[in-house]
């Protein structure tokens, strides 16, 4: 099978428009075929970055006097009236697999009396030219703009394991992504992400999108490429993210790339050898697109 292995940030996300792909095996040279893998390939790693960061605002908000959940090259205030949290990031992530270098300012929005984990609390956070590098290939990222954050059930993310009570977030804002290629585009985002305790006592987030635009549902992005061409992208299977021995994978999910031509479909959870496993043994995605000659064509993206 056609294989690529990426060389860049991975987010997601996790759940995040910085790739520069290696292609393992020949490939027949189509002149589309480099782009469809990178908008794909985009989609997902901007992602992931964007939620590694939210969820250090998570953590930070979730433990307002010490944000002592935030890994130690992250430096995290609160302000007296605990209505403003301000995270400077000057190093690496807890997993040690990227660094970060910028700063995010998470302040409370509505209701004014509101704490973090009551139910309808907002916040907005904004991302301040966080640059995120991924460390084994050092391709990296900048990341700006402003995301509202609404906790839809209340509650906090840190109690999940313990209480077994899920947590809904739901996020919107803009983004401006600075590409390693010298572009920088703006993609809008809606998202629902749900955390969750699984069977093991580990924690799993479930990413789905949250617009609509009177053509698609369930859409999580709305943009432009860093070629200049528009897209928007639906999230037609939830995404599934859990925490595999420490680290979190992407194991599950399909989302497609609409308005790039035909469409790309982006199907997550897949093994090395191109198999459908939905576990933690994901470590592949699979892109379905068409060729410019008609033809459909099938790619395998190891992250």
């Amino acid at each position: 099978m056609n294989k690529i292995i990426l060389t860049t940030l991975t987010v997601a996300i996790l759940f995040g428009g910085v790739i520069s792909c290696k292609k393992k095996t020949t490939e027949d040279p189509a002149p589309t075929t480099d782009s469809q893998v990178t908008q794909s390939s985009d989609a997902k790693l901007s992602s992931d970055a964007s939620n590694q960061l939210l969820d250090d605002v998570n953590n930070g908000l979730s433990d307002q006097s010490a944000a002592r959940l935030l890994p130690n090259s992250a430096t995290a205030t609160m302000t007296a009236n605990k209505d403003t949290l301000t995270i400077i990031f000057s190093g690496d992530n807890a997993a040690g697999t990227y660094s970060r270098y910028g700063k995010i300012v998470a302040r409370l929005s509505s209701p004014s009396t509101a704490r973090w984990f009551d139910v309808g609390a907002q916040w907005i956070v904004d991302i301040q030219a966080v640059k995120v590098t991924r460390k084994s290939t050092g391709s990296s990222v900048i990341i700006t703009g402003s995301k509202t954050i609404t906790n839809v059930s209340g509650g906090r993310v840190v109690d999940v394991i313990t209480s077994g009570t899920a947590v809904t977030h739901t996020i919107t804002g803009d983004m401006l992504l600075s590409f390693d290629n010298g572009t920088a585009r703006t993609w809008h985002i809606s998202r629902q992400r749900t955390f969750e305790r699984n069977a093991d006592n580990t924690l799993k987030i479930t990413i789905s999108g949250t617009s609509t635009d009177g053509t698609y549902s369930n859409i999580s992005e709305v943009g432009t490429n860093r070629f200049g061409s528009a897209f928007v992208t639906t999230i037609d299977t939830p995404v599934i993210i859990s925490n595999c021995s420490g680290t979190y994978k992407v194991i599950q999910g399909i989302t497609t790339h609409h308005k790039i031509g035909k469409d790309i479909t982006v199907t997550y959870g897949l093994n090395s050898a191109g198999t459908l496993v939905n576990s933690c043994d994901a470590n592949t995605f699979k892109i379905n697109y068409t060729k410019v000659t008609g033809e459909a064509a099938v790619t395998y993206v190891t992250y």
